[in-house]
């Protein structure tokens, strides 16, 4: 039963504002009143408003996505390839040290290449990549970090992205509004 159904249901020809009236404030209202008069001259007339807010704030995490590439003969020589790389971008990520609040490598991954881009069971070398993600709480060194992890071959680095933590205040204050 929608809010306007149950109002109209309560109250018989009286016509009320807005498509949804408060179910609760109604029946905490009017629960122990004999007509629509009395409950207007109880509560006085109300609007329900639902909606959204917006709020700008500047953010407190920015993440930054390194893949690292390789390409080889072999998948042993690839995962060699990026085991190497991996360990470049390890010893760049610790200079930043406090700066950091995560890092996650996020997929690894291996795939044969075809001369003619056809699947033809005729593979000419192996692809591969390793991706990973870096949260950055301190905007001081975002850039440096960004520069220092994309040197390199086969380094592709995207974002930053910025955001909130999942358990910031900022959230609690727009709900509020």
């Amino acid at each position: 039963m929608s809010d306007q159904t149950f109002a109209e249901d309560r109250f018989p020809g009286r016509a009320f504002v807005g498509d949804n009236v408060s179910r609760g404030r109604l029946a905490e209202v009017s629960h122990d009143l004999d007509s629509a008069d009395e409950f207007v001259a109880e509560a006085g007339p109300f609007v329900s408003v639902r909606g959204e807010a917006l709020l700008v704030v500047e953010p407190e995490i920015a993440t930054v996505a390194v893949t690292l590439m390789a390409k080889d003969s072999t998948p042993d020589e690839v995962l060699s390839r990026l085991r190497e790389r991996s360990q470049r971008l390890s010893s760049v990520l610790d200079r930043f040290g406090e700066a950091l609040e995560k890092v996650e490598t996020a997929a690894v991954r291996v795939i044969p290449e075809f001369k003619d881009s056809k699947p033809n069971e005729r593979i000419t070398g192996y692809g591969g990549e390793l991706r990973t993600t870096v949260t950055v709480s301190d905007f001081t060194h975002l850039g440096e970090l960004v520069v220092q992890s994309a040197r390199g071959d086969l380094v592709a680095v995207t974002g930053p992205w910025w955001s909130l933590r999942n358990d910031s205040p900022v959230f609690r204050r727009c709900r509020v509004l």
